[in-house]
């Protein structure tokens, strides 16, 4: 039995699917292509010699602020970490998702020019992919990546601007509503459990925040601490070891003989987080 020749119309389905399948596999291709890469930057070794230490800027480069990342990281902390429950919005829960929502109002280092109010008002980067907190498989970094980049840049953002109004400003208040919303909402209930603990007893913001620079220079502190206590699990991406920030190959001189040149971290973070990569084509990417 003869098979009958297929009609042009879907032939030309077939094609289409073929170069849509095409697609996506160079697509997977440059993907894999680009991890590998990047892990041959941070890994590679000769004679026992970190490459971030014979070339720092191969490892410079892939260290920056997102906007991208910022605001894929807070829309999901919005619109899922906040409703995940499905609990009502009531008391204590109220309160601390009202702190944070003004933290953002606030301080937030806005780096896009929106053309138009209405595609201001739809800021998050919701089809763009993750930018520096790309992970080296989907299970690394992104989302709280993206959540420590965004509250260093808020803490870094609030300090600048109190030096308009010191009398007014209270440093502990956006350190408050990072905690208050974490212990509310965050979905790792131990990541919680442990952020509570180490902000109120072993590293308790209350007797280490007095001025605006101690509000970024304390978020430094507590991450240090959180990667220190991560660092070599499950859950640490290979490509991106949790070191100690900043590693002497972002700031060369952040550290002397051992010893942390507490002056030269705090003009490191500044820049660091005040230089941020924008939201580029916020028509092609806003809900």
């Amino acid at each position: 039995m003869k098979m009958s020749r297929l009609n042009s119309s879907t032939l030309n389905t077939f094609i289409k699917l073929r170069r849509l399948l095409l697609a996506e596999l160079e697509n997977f291709i440059k993907s894999e292509s680009h991890s590998l890469q990047q892990s041959a930057v941070l890994h590679s070794k000769k004679n026992g010699t970190d490459i971030c230490d014979t070339d720092p800027q191969k490892c410079r480069d892939l260290f920056y602020v997102s906007e991208v990342d910022m605001l894929k990281a807070l829309r999901y902390a919005l619109y899922r970490e906040s409703t995940r429950t499905g609990d009502p919005l009531t008391g204590t829960n109220l309160t601390a998702l009202h702190s944070f929502v003004s933290l953002l109002a606030d301080h937030f280092p806005v780096s896009t020019s929106y053309e138009n109010k209405e595609a201001a008002g739809n800021p998050f980067a919701t089809n763009s992919d993750w930018d520096h907190c790309r992970g080296s498989t989907g299970q690394y970094r992104g989302y709280t990546c993206g959540l420590w980049i965004a509250f260093h840049a808020l803490t870094v953002s609030a300090s600048k601007q109190a030096e308009d109004h010191l009398s007014e400003f209270k440093p502990l208040e956006p350190l408050k509503a990072i905690r208050a919303w974490i212990g509310s909402f965050f979905g790792c209930w131990y990541c919680r459990e442990h952020f509570q603990k180490m902000t109120t007893i072993t590293l308790p913001m209350e007797t280490q925040v007095r001025n605006p620079e101690d509000v970024f220079m304390y978020l430094w502190k507590a991450h240090n601490i959180v990667n220190a206590r991560l660092q070599g699990r499950d859950t640490e991406d290979p490509l991106y070891p949790k070191l100690q920030f900043p590693a002497k190959f972002l700031c060369p001189n952040c550290t002397a003989d051992g010893l942390q040149d507490k002056k030269q971290i705090r003009d490191f973070l500044v820049n660091y987080y005040s230089k941020i990569k924008p939201f580029h084509s916020p028509k092609a990417f806003l809900i």
